[in-house]
């Protein structure tokens, strides 16, 4: 039931979304983590619908403390409890239904459990920014302003129309 602030609808809706349009764009679902996972019948409902795509669905409980109590959440208590999901390809993508929708903690409890696996693993986080040498409603600049709509930027453009200043959050 958490709703999305830049768009309005929940993350439920957000994922199931975002797996039709990935799967519109030829790129394979191939599970789906249900973060900071509590038994209920928002939850279960959306565990259904992604089974029904035929799409894995796991879930990942809180972990008290969280992320503070760095003793807990890196021990079998914390990323172990979490299921290892299975992947057979040497790069997995991780996206998620907005911003603190879990993508980091999944990520990083995958390298838990493979690293208790002894398997060699990495991780890298990719990020949108504005590119100044673009205009402004240049799609890669667009993304940035989609992806980091919640924290108010503002896009700062000079007198002569140049797309060359920093955006400053809205920190206050």
């Amino acid at each position: 039931g958490r709703i999305r602030g830049d768009f309005g609808i929940t993350y439920d809706v957000a994922t199931l979304k975002s797996i039709d349009d990935l799967r519109d764009w030829g790129i394979k679902v191939s599970s789906v983590v249900v973060t900071r996972f509590h038994e209920g019948p928002a939850s279960a409902r959306l565990m259904q619908q992604v089974k029904s795509k035929g799409i894995a669905a796991y879930t990942q409980p809180e972990i008290p403390n969280y992320p503070n109590d760095v003793g807990l959440i890196v021990s079998p208590d914390g990323y172990g409890r979490y299921p290892c999901i299975e992947t057979h390809a040497p790069i997995v993508v991780v996206t998620g239904a907005g911003p603190g929708s879990g993508k980091l903690s999944t990520c990083l409890s995958q390298l838990y459990h493979e690293h208790q696996r002894g398997v060699p693993s990495g991780y890298a986080k990719f990020e949108t920014f504005p590119i100044w040498d673009l205009a402004v409603d240049h799609p890669v600049n667009l993304a940035y302003e989609a992806a980091t709509a919640d924290l108010g930027d503002i896009v700062m453009i000079d007198q002569r129309g140049k797309y060359h200043a920093a955006s400053y959050a809205n920190w206050t």
